[in-house]
C-alpha cells in the first residue's frame, strides 16, 4: 500500500521530509502555494525571510515529529508539532511520511 494524504490518521506521528516548505500560518501556507503556482522564486524568498514559511536542508527524523491535527483542504493539513499543545505548522500531503 502506498502512502498519501488518505491513509494519514489523527494521532499518527509523522516527520517532516528534507526540503520539504513548512508554513507557519493558513495565510502563509496560501500565499506559498500561489508564489509556487506563479513560479515566483523572489516572493518565496521573502517568504522565508519574512518568517512566513522555511524550510529544512535534511529531514526532520528525529528531530522534528508532527501529529496530523486538521485537514484544512486538498493536498495539505494542519499539524501539531510534538511536545506542543499549541504550535502548528501547515504541510503539503508529500512533506510528511510516518515514523514507524
Amino acid at each position: 500500500m502506498s502512502f498519501n494524504s488518505y491513509s494519514q490518521k489523527m494521532g499518527v506521528e509523522y516527520y517532516i521530509k528534507a526540503n520539504a516548505p513548512i508554513s507557519l500560518s493558513k495565510e502563509c501556507h496560501t500565499t506559498m502555494m500561489q508564489t509556487v503556482l506563479d513560479g515566483d522564486r523572489v516572493a518565496f524568498a521573502k517568504l522565508k525571510e519574512n518568517g512566513c514559511m522555511m524550510l529544512f536542508g535534511k529531514s526532520t527524523k528525529g528531530e522534528v515529529s508532527v501529529y496530523l491535527f486538521k485537514r484544512e483542504g486538498i493536498g495539505y493539513a494542519k499539524y501539531r508539532i510534538k511536545g506542543t499543545t499549541d504550535n502548528f505548522v501547515w504541510l503539503t500531503d508529500e512533506a510528511v511520511i510516518p515514523v514507524n
